[in-house]
């Protein structure tokens, strides 16, 4: 059984779904829906938490390292996630509080 393939059989058991409750802090997961060792799958199940600070990203046929085939992709959904946020005067206001 090749590494990956033992990873990608026990990720299920990882869930940081209390952590993604509780964010303060705008964040932003981009994960290929072709990625082997940790299926796009588990990472949508985040899409279920009420957090309005979480933005989920599926690159659509991108793998583990989704910047190897995605890289405009990701730089644009970057760029428009920072934008969002850093125009968001309640979220600056916030920000200057922590």
């Amino acid at each position: 059984m090749r590494t990956h393939d033992v990873i990608a059989k026990y990720n299920h058991h990882v869930n940081f779904e209390r952590e993604v409750k509780n964010l303060i802090c705008p964040m932003l997961i981009i994960h290929g829906t072709h990625d082997p060792m940790f299926p796009f799958e588990g990472t949508i199940d985040y899409k279920n938490i009420n957090n309005s600070k979480l933005s989920i990203v599926g690159l659509v046929g991108a793998g583990h390292i989704p910047s190897k085939s995605h890289m405009k992709e990701i730089k644009s959904k970057v760029t428009d996630f920072v934008t969002k946020w850093n125009n968001d005067k309640e979220w600056v206001a916030e920000l200057k509080e922590l």
